[in-house]
């Protein structure tokens, strides 16, 4: 058994790759975008959330990107929650494991791929696909932002990096 000897960080960071049926210009459009007629988020003001946001946006993702994010997200999710089904003291030879790894892997790739198609679908003309990193290690603002659905009324996917 493995016993840890020093410091153990319960921080957690997410990724979003969020839809946007319009590209705001501002941060007052992003902040109707996402809030709509809101006065706060948890204990901030939506303009100040809004404003940090947009300061964040970068440029729009392309399609293979976005598959690429659905790729590692879920193949990692199935890979993590399979192996914690398996029973604490699993006696599997290296073979028998790369053989169920590389079914894992294909399952995971092609449920990636349907999802992605799906979630590409949805992006109308004149919308983009962006990406954003918060992380609760960065303050309680941000965790806050990572924590509290500040994308809930936009199509988007949140992949959890705890």
């Amino acid at each position: 058994m493995k016993i840890r000897r020093g410091f153990v960080s319960n921080s957690s960071s997410s990724s979003f790759v969020v839809i946007f049926n319009k590209i705001p210009k501002t941060a007052e459009e992003l902040k109707i975008m996402l809030f709509g007629d809101k006065r706060e988020f948890g204990q901030y003001s939506v303009r100040a959330v809004s404003e940090a946001i947009f300061r964040e946006m970068e440029s729009p993702i392309d399609a293979v990107t976005a598959v690429q994010i659905y790729d590692d997200s879920i193949y990692g999710d199935s890979i993590y929650e399979e192996a914690k089904s398996l029973p604490f003291d699993a006696d599997i030879e290296a073979k028998e494991l790369a053989i169920w790894h590389e079914g894992q892997r294909r399952q995971a790739m092609k449920r990636a791929s349907d999802e992605a198609k799906a979630f590409l679908v949805k992006v109308p003309e004149g919308g983009a696909i962006y990406t954003f990193e918060f992380s609760d290690e960065d303050g309680d603002f941000w965790g806050t932002i990572e924590h509290g659905g500040v994308f809930e009324k936009l199509e988007h996917k949140q992949i959890s990096h705890h």
